[in-house]
């Protein structure tokens, strides 16, 4: 685990991020809460528990450098709190986690206790169709193994407008899922390597509207 953690720690330099001792408190206390809730429900691969901070907290984080602290971000899937609990403890902005599982919602709120995160961090146990009664509108999507992306755009066109920003982890089939949403949907899209995985993507999108024929 120190060796994970040291690899960790050199990844956010790498990536520019400056780690506080509050914020690596916080980091932390999230791991130690995750590897507990794994014995009892399935938050992360099984394969991927001896290495928490690398795989999964430093997968998460690279997200952080295109988030500010006024955004206002909704996660999808948020499941095991990556990226959205990563976001809260690094950002002071408001992150909306949505899982429908309940029992995966007990875990967030309890990172959500344990790591202070009330001002910041929302944890909604629900459909992501159920925050469109809600009438609110999100500056930045982010998601990780959730869905496609032609299907999260879709999912997330009744709460967004053209200014959000889209901040998702993708893996090798990227270059599909980006050429599949061209078919309904206008955007500009960035694309950045991953550091925790030679397949994987950092995926930025502006600017995103659907096709009009």
């Amino acid at each position: 685990m120190n060796a994970d953690r040291t690899s960790f720690l050199k990844g956010c330099e790498q990536l520019g991020i400056a780690m506080t001792p509050e914020k690596l408190a916080k980091i932390d206390i999230y791991v130690e809460i995750l590897l507990k809730w794994q014995k009892q429900i399935n938050l992360i691969g099984p394969k991927t528990l001896a290495e928490p901070y690398t795989r999964h907290v430093l997968d998460s984080i690279q997200l952080v450098p295109y988030i500010s602290d006024d955004d206002k971000v909704v996660d999808f899937g948020s499941g095991g709190g990556m990226p959205a609990a990563i976001i809260a403890i690094m950002k002071n902005c408001e992150v909306n986690a949505v899982e429908r599982i309940g029992k995966k919602c007990q875990f967030l709120n309890e990172v959500r206790r344990k790591c202070d995160l009330s001002d910041n961090f929302v944890v909604h146990n629900c459909d992501i169709r159920a925050l469109y009664e809600k009438s609110s509108r999100y500056s930045v999507v982010t998601a990780r193994a959730f869905a496609d992306l032609h299907d999260i755009l879709e999912f997330a066109a009744p709460i967004t407008d053209v200014s959000t920003r889209y901040v998702l982890l993708k893996g090798e089939s990227f270059s599909k899922e980006i050429d599949d949403a061209n078919h309904n949907f206008m955007m500009t899209t960035d694309i950045k390597s991953s550091i925790t995985n030679g397949e994987g993507k950092v995926l930025l999108l502006t600017s995103v509207s659907r096709e009009t024929k």
